[in-house]
């Protein structure tokens, strides 16, 4: 009859909806399974290394496909002495020297590790790079952090000596060595500052100190010798 007719069109056509909606459902997955064979790096920058093969099936606990600096830049991960960690802090600009570059360049420091490691009591400082700097990863380097600068008195290092490991200058008093002891502040080069014992302006036996003892008389040969030191 008419009527049945119209039930199984009725029944024919929410088939055919059904089976659209699955079909809009697959394409849905397929589209969002597309989409998963695309990896896309989170920010620009330079490709550092990569795991990825190209073929190979990954999942979410698999290791990253790739490691990227970001805008190209790089980070030099130095260690440093807990006794200087109180002196450092986020923002200071460092100083970084890698063997066989002539220039330093100029870094900043970046983070400063909350741990110092228990066997070696050392600090980890991470230092940001210039994007330009002439560096490769896996570069020594060393870098230089300036915590303090001043006005200090600094003497070539050659001249100081030592008795029983306590350190001492030659200095030179009307003509006659005088062996004083000194101490010693920070070293910076080919000088080291002198806290105490020397004053600006005295004499001090600096290349023939191992030849002349207390009490000599010599005739000193003056040269000026010019030396800065920071903390």
């Amino acid at each position: 009859s008419a009527r049945a007719k119209q039930v199984t069109a009725e029944k024919a056509v929410a088939a055919a909806q059904a089976q659209a909606g699955v079909n809009a459902a697959q394409i849905r997955e397929l589209q969002r399974q597309i989409a998963r064979t695309e990896v896309k790096a989170p920010a620009d920058g330079l490709v550092l290394s990569r795991s990825a093969m190209l073929g190979a099936v990954v999942g979410a606990s698999a290791g990253p496909l790739f490691r990227i600096a970001v805008n190209g830049e790089l980070e030099l991960q130095a260690t440093v002495a807990e006794t200087h960690l109180p002196g450092l802090a986020e923002g200071q600009s460092v100083m970084v020297s890698v063997p066989g570059q002539g220039k330093p360049v100029k870094g900043a420091v970046r983070l400063i590790a909350p741990e110092v490691n228990k066997t070696t009591r050392l600090g980890t400082l991470y230092i940001t790079l210039p994007a330009d700097a002439p560096l490769r990863t896996g570069n020594f380097a060393s870098a230089t952090v300036e915590l303090v600068r001043k006005q200090a008195l600094a003497i070539p290092a050659v001249a100081v000596l030592f008795r029983d490991g306590k350190p001492y200058v030659q200095k030179v008093v009307d003509g006659v060595v005088r062996s004083t002891p000194v101490k010693l502040g920070v070293r910076a080069a080919a000088f080291v500052e002198v806290a105490d014992g020397i004053a600006q302006g005295d004499q001090i036996v600096s290349r023939a100190g191992v030849f002349v003892s207390d009490g000599d008389r010599i005739a000193p040969v003056l040269e000026e010798a010019t030396g800065a030191v920071a903390r």
